[in-house]
């Protein structure tokens, strides 16, 4: 059967249905390049029918390039939508046979079953129907049918027992499908709407914050330990002894701890950053390693999460001078690196004058009483160190 201008127009609703609500979803710069290819190929399809082509090349060629524009990761859940709505729009655009157009409307179909993954269940009850009619009178005109809705409308009700069924006796997923992808393999970040409207974790730390985030369900890390002998743990190390280092904060004000200056910067981070080189003279005394896999959740900051002090340094990473296992990039996907910790450990030289510095400062505008109790042991205390020691005695004692 050849391709009409009516089947042409019926795809290309078919498609540009699950295609616009696609666009609510992307950056903006997706959203510029994905509707320029899409009228270019619905212009080509409408009004050059029968009178030019695209080789396989070509549409590979611009769909490639096309996704390069956008600034996606490719192993974004958005990159491998955008792709496939694009190699559709495309492929509209040199339809020569019933053939071809089956292959669009497949597009349309799978990009319709998408739908469900990036809205909320109850906008996917409203959203997916009325796509699934014109996926319904698209198949009708490429099967040379007439056009009838009741009859489209009935077949769909017919439907409804048959879904039903399936939505009772089909075992259900437990967990979210972003936790499925990665323990099946599937390079392909699912994150949900709500996980996207969340805010950024930060980095500080305000007064309450650990209340509040002790509620919060968002994930953060797994962690999948191997079996060894000799110095390597067989194992996960004692319960007791797994402490994850994240961000490392260092001033206090105005109920807030907070990081070094200017740590949003490539170079500040860097500074005085422990290479694999110099790893062996900051490190004096060394216990057992731990050898481990950790799949980090995005969480948009630049900090990773290893065991105490790393062993080793995954690629696009380094260890900063106060211990941070940092990534050059933030983590703004799915991140899986081997890591190796030293989990007992004693570490580091003499401080440099900043960290010093950062280390004994006060917050001279807050907590009054803390700053009396730190002078009056500083009259009893002749030695830094027992002063020290009795100060942590104190807050173990009242605390």
């Amino acid at each position: 059967m050849q391709i009409s201008q009516g089947n042409v127009r019926w795809l290309a609703a078919a498609l540009g249905y699950p295609t616009l609500l696609h666009l609510a979803h992307l950056p903006w710069i997706s959203v510029f390049v994905l509707t320029v290819s899409v009228l270019a190929a619905y212009l080509l399809a409408t009004r050059l029918h029968g009178r030019t082509k695209l080789s396989a090349s070509t549409v590979a060629a611009l769909a490639l390039a096309g996704l390069l524009l956008t600034q996606l990761s490719w192993r974004s859940g958005e990159a491998i939508l955008t792709l496939i709505a694009m190699v559709g729009w495309l492929k509209l655009a040199e339809l020569r046979s019933s053939r071809d157009g089956v292959l669009v409307w497949v597009t349309a179909l799978w990009s319709l079953g998408m739908v469900p993954l990036w809205v909320s269940p109850g906008a996917a009850l409203i959203l997916v129907p009325p796509g699934l009619m014109l996926q319904l009178v698209a198949l009708a005109t490429l099967s040379a049918k007439k056009l009838f809705i009741g009859r489209i409308t009935r077949t769909l009700i017919l439907a409804l027992p048959i879904t039903a069924a399936l939505f009772v006796f089909t075992p259900r997923i437990t967990g979210d499908l972003g936790v499925l992808s990665f323990a099946l393999g599937i390079p392909l970040i699912i994150e949900t709407q709500a996980e996207k409207q969340r805010d950024p974790m930060r980095d500080g730390l305000a007064m309450g914050d650990l209340a509040d985030r002790a509620q919060n369900d968002m994930r953060v890390l797994v962690a999948t330990f191997f079996g060894g002998s000799g110095k390597f743990y067989n194992g996960p190390p004692p319960l007791g002894d797994l402490y994850w280092r994240g961000p490392v904060l260092w001033t206090y004000e105005n109920g807030e701890w907070r990081g070094r200056d200017g740590w949003h910067t490539r170079t500040a981070r860097m500074r005085g950053k422990i290479t694999h080189k110099t790893l062996d003279r900051e490190l004096r005394e060394t216990g057992k390693i731990a050898v481990y896999d950790v799949t980090l959740f995005p969480h948009r900051g630049y900090w990773l999460y290893s065991m105490d002090f790393p062993a080793a340094v995954p690629p696009s990473s380094f260890i900063t001078r106060d211990y941070q296992l940092q990534n050059l990039n933030p983590v703004r996907e799915l991140l899986k690196y081997p890591m190796m910790s030293y989990v007992d450990y004693r570490a580091g030289q003499e401080l440099d004058a900043e960290t010093r510095a950062l280390a004994l400062q006060l917050p001279i505008a807050d907590n009054p009483r803390t700053l009396a109790h730190g002078r009056a042991l500083r009259t009893e205390h002749a030695d830094p160190v027992a002063i020290a020691k009795a100060g942590i005695a104190w807050f173990s004692e009242n605390y």
